[in-house]
């Protein structure tokens, strides 16, 4: 509705038909803005409900994250057992080192035993 003058007429008549126009107009406006605000609440509240569902999914996901982070700790652990045992595990040229000590002492003790023992 456009403005069409001061809002108090230049005579004083309390039924002013143009006024009830004016008071129509914004009553119409005040319903608009009324489901708006309905709809801005319903929109927080859905906005509210996906906040709480990010919060307990990035909670949940905390919780993933420090049971990875116990799970990693573990196997951390078991590799330097692991490692620590493989450390101490003898190498290839000690096992022969060590197989060939015997068997030179095995054969000096069978050649000792027979020479002393008067076997021929």
């Amino acid at each position: 509705m456009a403005n069409e003058g001061p809002l108090v007429p230049p005579r004083p008549d309390p039924h002013d038909p143009a006024m009830e126009a004016c008071v129509q107009a914004l009553e119409a406006i005040a319903g608009e803005i009324r489901s708006e605000l309905k709809a801005m609440r319903q929109d927080f509240v859905e906005l509210k409900r996906d906040v709480a569902d990010i919060r307990n999914e990035q909670s949940a996901s905390r919780q993933e994250m420090d049971n990875l982070k116990a799970a990693t700790q573990k196997i951390q652990i078991d590799l330097a057992e692991v490692k620590g045992r493989l450390s101490q595990m003898p190498t290839m040229i000690e096992l022969v080192t060590l197989v060939v000590t015997l068997t030179v002492a095995i054969w000096g003790m069978a050649f000792a035993t027979r020479r002393f023992a008067g076997v021929h």
